[in-house]
Parts: C-alpha cells; structure tokens; sequence
C-alpha cells in the first residue's frame, strides 16, 4: 500500500457503543487507523492522545484503534470482548464531562485479523498508523518511533 493508493475496504464493530466503523460510513471525512496487538496499549493511548490534543473533534479526523484479535480462539470472544468493554469503560471515564466517549473512544476489535492485515505492514511489529483520505486514499502511514508526529504530519494544519 502507498501513498494514493485505493484503501482496502473495512467493516467492523466498535466495543462498547456497538457503532459500525467502515470505509464507507467514514467516506467524505479523514479517518486515522492505529492498528495493534495486545501489549500496546500505552503506545496506543500515547498516539490518540497526541492526536486529540492538535484534533479534538471527534470526526475531524475519525481516530480509530483497530485491535488484532484473530490470536483469540472463538471459544474466548465472550471474555475477550468483557475486557474491551472494560478498556472502552475506562477511556470513557478518562474523558472530559462533556464529552461523548460514543464518539471520542472508537476501539475496533479485528476478530479475524483481516483489516490488520489489509491496512498493516507485515514486516513490522508493535503500533503502526494509516491516515486514509476523505476521497479513501491512503495519504500515508507510519510506525515505530515517532509514528504519532509522522501521522500528525501527514494530517497537516
């Protein structure tokens, strides 16, 4: 995937507001996936919170954390899906009071690990970013050290 290119397309089901998040429900606005595995959580929250402090409009752009989960066993989904509400629940009550944590916290369990794998660079571990455009172009994306200011970058004023 590169710059310009037609971004693959997406469905998933966000923990905690249940809110369907797609390439097509986002069509029009920016979206930025940070995509991960479990044991990056503070990367993770590093990253969106870098993103809120220069964006803090929830759509402007839509910031979404897109988990790995196609590890977890089906038989598990049920506990699995007890601890994102319990991690949706507590960036919920991190929030400031008025604001909506339906729109601030967008945690998107990949089950199967097909978007992971459409949107990520195999080769690479830990957090990575793609910021896909309003027209669905990838404009870029990021990973590894300076991932957050890369994203930021790309985003532009």
């Amino acid at each position: 995937m590169k710059r310009g290119d037609r971004a693959p397309f997406f469905s998933l089901i966000a923990a905690g507001s249940g809110h369907q998040v797609s390439l097509r429900k986002t069509s029009g606005g920016t979206i930025v996936l940070i995509l991960h595995g479990r044991g990056d959580e503070e990367a993770v929250r590093e990253m969106n919170r870098a993103m809120r402090e220069k964006f803090p409009e929830p759509d402007d752009p839509i910031v979404a954390s897109v988990i790995d989960l196609s590890f977890v066993p089906p038989f598990y989904w049920v506990a699995a899906n007890m601890e994102l509400d319990r991690a949706y629940r507590e960036a919920a009550n991190a929030l400031p009071p008025d604001a909506d944590p339906r729109e601030h916290v967008v945690i998107l369990p990949d089950w199967t690990g097909s978007t992971t794998r459409k949107y990520r660079d195999s080769e690479r571990d830990g957090v990575s970013a793609v910021v896909i455009g309003g027209d669905s172009s990838i404009v870029g994306a990021a990973s590894g050290e300076g991932a957050a200011e890369s994203v930021l970058d790309m985003l532009g004023d």
